[in-house]
């Protein structure tokens, strides 16, 4: 044996054979030796070469290999502190963060009877519909509770999603999903739990035929509907060949392309508009892959056989989620591809003339949502305040009742004037949807605003500075023109377009020094927030500059002597003008929005369609507003 092998030389007996004894000796314990090792051999298996792992890593299947080719990156809102309203605090999340957590129950209906405190994976396993997990928290009133609760359950863990293969029994393909768990869906539909996908379609039969080929195409999930795409298609971005998906913030639908969008799922879900606009996070989520089969409640992928609910029962779609299990894509891909939108409906205000049907439906839908919610947890306040605002409501139109009417007879018999006048409107809208468009989807603009979307305050500024453009044709063009058209009828003169913007461009100076001098002082009053009641007052009493230069020649007292004639309208009757002029304003720029939002949310019409009829309804209805503004100023001159 060699000195360094751990024993020493024994030195050669010379001339002669070695002593006997020593020899079987020897020999006895190297058989011992040898028949041990054969033993542990057999025992073990081959022992591993010197410097190898003690055991060779297991192939990984096909499935598995499919799976991580092709993960998913995500690109989720960023939040910029704790709570961050504007941000997305729940990144795709494993499901143990729901799992052996005291502050989690298990219950089951009827009466929500309690099971069970901090169940797991193995509690979930086989357990029907009537059984659901209640998270620590009131949906209807998340605050930042169910934020925090889930940043403590995810230390030390990180993002996941789920990967399932799925061949469609009559064939056609075969669909590898990810599915995304989200803690809180703090959307308009508010509920514990989320689970959202995203799908790759193949034209293969397994697994390992797939990954021998490019999918064929992609589906984003939104909500209970979704969108798809080529998978060669330009919509769809990839990373080194991952597919990369935009997060709604909140709501988790899935989008190819930051922006705001259309929400609308199946029986209602999502309804609203979905965001996933910079600045984002991106999220790489660690891939697992689940099971064909489950081999009972010790699997770790036991709840994979869940049937009850991820969340708190509900009503309607406020009601938890059911698992993926329970979903018919996850056992008919291509069939539930075959169902969806080839695109999303963009949300873009600042193309649109007027109040655009898009951002109202936004606004209305957000608040129909938060009301529900509220009269869940206080029923008779929010009923009562209803109430109230129905009253108001009532009785505003009860008192602009007259004026309407009388707006109404001159506009009718006179159409073509008011409608030729507001048609100026109409150019200027397609002018400021141009520029919108030259500066945010053009280069070098379009890097320009991308580096901005960082400073949130930039790209708003940019569409208050082009909404601003139409308010400024509409108070210096349209709205003297009405008056001066309804200044020729009550002189008994034929009205006309042509005539009625030679008077405006006649007294555009006093129109532009009078209107100056009030945007300037009710805007600081506004932006000082403590003089925001001041701002209200002089909004009003500054209401009828118009009508102020066209109808009594207040301009040759200059821009104080305007603004002088037009608060003497509405001496001693504030509160009255301000009621009817809401009325009027509502009717002149509702409309639009009443129709577009019917035929955007029924007919899926694109979102040109939908911004165009606005705007075109808001040219004809606006122009009216303005007739009965002027008939309520010469009524006041006349009292």
């Amino acid at each position: 044996m060699r000195a360094g092998g751990g024993g020493s030389r024994r030195p050669r007996v010379s001339g002669g054979a070695r002593p006997q004894p020593r020899r079987r000796a020897g020999g006895t314990r190297l058989l011992a030796v040898a028949a041990l090792v054969a033993a542990l051999v057999t025992v073990l298996g081959p022992a591993a070469p010197v410097g190898a792992q003690a055991t060779a890593p297991a192939t990984p299947s096909a499935e598995e290999e499919l799976a991580q080719k092709y993960a998913p990156i995500a690109y989720l809102k960023r939040q910029d502190f704790a709570c961050d309203p504007e941000g997305e605090p729940w990144p795709p999340a494993p499901v143990e963060i729901a799992f052996d957590d005291p502050a989690v129950a298990l219950r089951r209906e009827p009466g929500a009877e309690e099971v069970g405190r901090a169940p797991g994976a193995d509690d979930l396993f086989g357990q029907d519909a009537a059984y659901f997990l209640d998270l620590p928290g009131d949906p209807r009133e998340p605050g930042c509770g169910y934020e925090r609760h889930a940043r403590e359950r995810m230390a030390g863990r990180e993002p996941t999603v789920y990967a399932h293969v799925a061949v469609e029994p009559d064939g056609g393909g075969l669909g590898l999903q990810y599915w995304f768990y989200y803690y809180f869906n703090d959307f308009n539909d508010k509920h514990e739990s989320d689970w959202e996908m995203i799908q790759l379609l193949f034209d293969a039969g397994s697994a390992q035929e797939a990954l021998g080929q490019e999918p064929v195409s992609i589906a984003f999930s939104q909500h209970k509907g979704g969108e798809t795409s080529a998978w060669a298609g330009e919509k769809l971005q990839k990373e080194d060949g991952h597919p990369v998906t935009y997060v709604a913030r909140g709501s988790h639908g899935n989008y190819y392309r930051p922006g705001v969008w259309l929400g609308w799922g199946e029986n209602g879900s999502g309804l609203g508009c979905d965001n996933t606009t910079a600045p984002a996070e991106r999220v790489a989520p660690a891939v697992r892959l689940v099971p064909a089969t489950v081999g009972g409640a010790a699997d770790p992928f036991a709840w994979s056989a869940f049937g009850g609910t991820w969340g708190e029962r509900e009503s309607w779609v406020f009601d938890g989620p059911r698992g993926p299990n329970l979903n018919a894509r996850w056992r008919a891909p291509v069939t539930w591809a075959a169902g969806l939108r080839d695109a999303s409906l963009p949300i873009d205000g600042a193309d649109a003339l007027g109040p655009e049907p898009t951002g109202v439906f936004c606004a209305v839908v957000e608040t129909a949502a938060d009301l529900y919610a509220q009269l869940q947890v206080y029923p008779w306040l929010v009923a009562g305040g209803l109430l109230v605002v129905l009253t108001v409501a009532v009785w505003l139109v009860v008192l602009a009742a007259p004026t309407l009417a009388a707006a109404w007879g001159l506009y009718r018999r006179h159409w073509w004037t008011f409608v030729g006048i507001g048609a100026v409107l109409i150019p200027v809208g397609l002018v400021v949807g141009a520029l919108h468009a030259l500066v945010v989807t053009n280069p070098p603009l379009e890097r320009l605003v991308a580096v901005t979307e960082e400073a949130p305050l930039v790209p708003s500024l940019l569409a208050l500075t082009l909404g601003n453009l139409q308010h400024l044709v509409t108070a210096l063009l349209v709205a003297p023109a009405v008056v001066a058209a309804v200044a020729d009828v009550r002189a008994g003169r034929a009205p006309g377009v042509r005539r009625a913007y030679g008077v405006v461009f006649a007294n555009l100076r006093a129109l532009v020094g009078a209107g100056l001098r009030a945007t300037v002082v009710i805007g600081l009053l506004a932006v000082s927030v403590v003089g925001l009641p001041w701002a209200i007052v002089r909004a009003v009493r500054w209401a009828f500059v118009a009508q102020a230069v066209v109808l009594d020649g207040a301009e040759q007292a200059g821009t104080a002597g305007v603004l002088r004639a037009s608060a003497a309208a509405v001496a001693g009757r504030w509160w009255r003008t301000l009621a009817i002029l809401l009325v009027l304003l509502f009717v002149g720029a509702a409309l639009g929005p009443l129709l577009g939002i019917p035929v955007m949310v029924f007919l899926s019409a694109p979102l040109w369609l939908v911004n165009g009829l606005g705007g075109v309804v808001y040219a004809v209805a606006h122009p009216f507003a303005i007739v009965g503004g002027t008939l309520l100023y010469e009524r006041r001159l006349r009292a």
